[in-house]
């Protein structure tokens, strides 16, 4: 159900996951501590487990149980009863991680419908949709609203883009400026696929970002700032960004990501940011505030791959024709 407070909100952060991700949902909602709209993959086999975790971490963290809310999507199949039994009443679970030993079911995990499911059940007028995995940093929700409170927004269209990375599994995730900065100079945190799309995600001027001694600030001073602009880009080939799959925070009427494109066959955001090229969006990529994904550094895994690799062909196949018909619809841009 939605909340009632996200009437005092400016931005929902929304996400996707199945059963065995839904854990993450907690650290999401102590690091957001505002709305968050989540929407829950469940095949027939995962429907009960997914409602049984969700129902627990509801009645277990009151974070979640005042700023979340839960859609639950499904292919048009016979969906079982909900039985609310195989998870204790208790919330010892919570203590062994918050994770379940349930696994997805097989089959194609349909990441843009969640995408634009949990887009689509907020109310507030700002959206930042990330995957379930991502943390975001210590208090962007505040200082995102300090922003708006000081700027002037010229005409166009625009989004603020939070730069991401990854640490390896021993590391806690970094949830300052100040700590990332420790921890990537030890090479304890590395830019976001630095090893299998490096391109795809990293922000120019990485390390000037990395190195801007004005965003350093004490954590008291740090939380009560408002975000700030390190630069504004356009997705394009004059950026050395034509194929950049930024996250970051933006409105409804931002493009819905094509549902027919599969988390398997890889590259399932990039629609969007071709198409955001196309429309000439304003991407302002923040300075004081990052992504880092939990714990554990994404690198390359050959049975993975091989199992995706069918997909990624249907997926490029897609992409191909999405391009064509875009490109219709707004007309040619060979920057993009």
């Amino acid at each position: 159900s939605q909340r009632a407070t996200e009437e005092d909100a400016s931005v929902t952060l929304t996400t996707q996951g199945t059963v065995e991700y839904l854990h993450h949902v907690v650290v999401l909602c102590r690091r957001w501590a505002g709305p968050i709209s989540v929407a829950v993959f469940t095949p027939p086999d995962d429907y009960s487990a997914a409602r049984q975790v969700a129902d627990r971490l509801r009645d277990c963290d009151f974070c979640i149980r005042r700023w979340v809310s839960w859609h639950f999507f499904h292919y048009n199949v016979p969906m079982p009863s909900y039985m609310d039994t195989e998870i204790p009443k208790d919330c010892k679970f919570l203590t062994q991680d918050q994770k379940t030993k349930k696994r997805r079911s097989d089959g194609i995990y349909p990441i843009n419908v969640g995408r634009n499911l949990a887009r689509a059940k907020t109310n507030t007028p700002y959206v930042f949709p990330i995957d379930i995995e991502l943390y975001p940093s210590a208090g962007i929700l505040p200082k995102f609203e300090r922003m708006l409170h000081s700027i002037n927004l010229s005409e166009g269209l625009h989004v603020w883009v939070l730069p991401v990375f990854e640490v390896f599994s021993k590391y806690r995730a970094p949830i300052t400026k100040g700590e990332l900065k420790t921890m990537f100079a030890k090479k304890q945190a590395i830019s976001f696929h630095q090893y299998r799309c490096n391109i795809c995600h990293k922000i120019p001027n990485l390390t000037q970002w990395i190195n801007n001694e004005e965003s350093y600030q004490s954590e008291v001073t740090e939380s009560l700032e408002a975000l700030k602009v390190w630069t504004t880009v356009k997705r394009s080939k004059k950026y050395q960004l034509h194929v950049w799959e930024p996250f970051f925070i933006g409105t409804r009427d931002d493009p819905e990501f094509d549902i027919r494109l599969s988390w398997e066959g890889r590259q399932n955001k990039m629609q969007v940011a071709f198409e955001m090229c196309l429309m000439d969006y304003n991407f302002h990529i923040i300075e004081n505030a990052f992504l880092v994904h939990s714990p554990g550094i994404n690198i390359y895994n050959a049975s993975e791959e091989k199992f995706r690799d069918k997909y990624s062909v249907q997926n490029n196949k897609l992409i191909s024709t999405i391009r064509k018909d875009l490109i219709k619809k707004y007309g040619p841009n060979k920057d993009c």
